[in-house]
């Protein structure tokens, strides 16, 4: 791990390469940008069939928010497979986020929740015999409903970057540029994510095929 003075400087890895972030500088990161969230909160929020992205924008922000704490949190144990699978999931989000940000349309969040109601149907057919129901009979009609009626299909995490960076380039100029749009984020983040979260032949590292690091033992009093 590198040292907190390194985080002073230029970004230099524990490899000794420049261009990339420190832990140290990543975690700082992470602190600053969980406190500008936190010290919004609680937010009340009015909004109206018409503004959906009131409601929806927030609550995806504090998800976002709540994993990069956790990504934190995990910074100790030196992993890389499980910040990658939260890194997936916060990527996610957050394109999700932008693309509906940049034309909150009904038509944009018709498509979203088409996407959701088909996932949580699917969890619902897949659960054992014996079982509860995951969705009891109104849930269940409702995002059948919701499936059967949107025209459409929701785009993949790729057109949702591309399209999002194409919105918002112009209107972030010195913030988002070809180096650090979402749709380069987004590559290198599922790339990571193939390699070291992708399936459960990732449990051998891929650069050496050694296993990762043991859990840590607790000491028994």
């Amino acid at each position: 791990m590198s040292s907190p003075e390194a985080s002073s400087g230029s970004d230099i890895d524990d490899a000794g390469r420049p261009g990339f972030l420190t832990v140290p500088r990543a975690l700082a990161a992470i602190d600053s940008l969980i406190a500008l969230v936190g010290e919004r909160l609680p937010l009340r929020v009015e909004h109206s069939d018409r503004e959906l992205i009131r409601l929806v924008g927030p609550a995806l922000l504090v998800r976002g928010a709540c994993t990069l704490e956790a990504i934190g949190k995990l910074a100790d144990l030196q992993r890389r497979a499980e910040p990658g699978v939260l890194l997936r999931v916060l990527l996610e989000h957050m394109v999700v986020f932008a693309w509906l940000a940049a034309d909150p349309t009904a038509e944009r969040f018709g498509l979203w929740m088409k996407y959701d109601s088909k996932r949580r149907l699917a969890m619902h057919r897949d659960m054992p015999d014996g079982m509860p129901d995951l969705l009891d009979p109104h849930m269940h009609a409702l995002f059948d409903g919701i499936a059967g009626t949107v025209e459409g299909e929701f785009p993949n995490l790729r057109t949702c970057a591309q399209q999002a960076d194409d919105h918002w380039r112009t209107r972030l100029a010195g913030v988002l540029h070809p180096a650090y749009d979402w749709g380069s984020h987004g590559h290198r983040c599922l790339r990571l994510s193939a390699l070291i979260s992708g399936s459960q032949v990732s449990l051998i590292t891929p650069e050496n095929g050694r296993c990762q690091r043991p859990l840590r033992r607790r000491s028994r009093r």
